[in-house]
């Protein structure tokens, strides 16, 4: 299954919700892809979901900054809460 892209996206889109693991792997398998606009689309979901450190984390590592500059600030605005939490 992990060699059928399409396969593959088909699955975990309809499982990131639910699983964290699904979630981060999908938002790689984008950013393999280059696709931009589904990193983007993932992305975005999933920072507004609970426990949501290690998605802002890959999207600050991760995005293209200057193209997607807002979902790149809140990312680095969720991390920074969330390290801070930790503190």
């Amino acid at each position: 299954m992990l060699e059928d892209n399409a396969l593959y996206l088909k699955i975990a889109n309809e499982f990131f919700l639910y699983d964290k693991q699904v979630g981060l792997k999908l938002q790689r398998k984008y950013r393999e892809l280059n696709d931009n606009a589904e990193l983007f689309r993932v992305s975005k979901i999933l920072l507004t979901k609970e426990d949501n450190v290690n998605y802002a984390l890959f999207v600050i590592e991760n995005i293209d900054k200057s193209a997607y500059a807002s979902l790149y600030i809140s990312a680095l605005e969720i991390y920074t809460r969330g390290i801070k939490n930790l503190y």
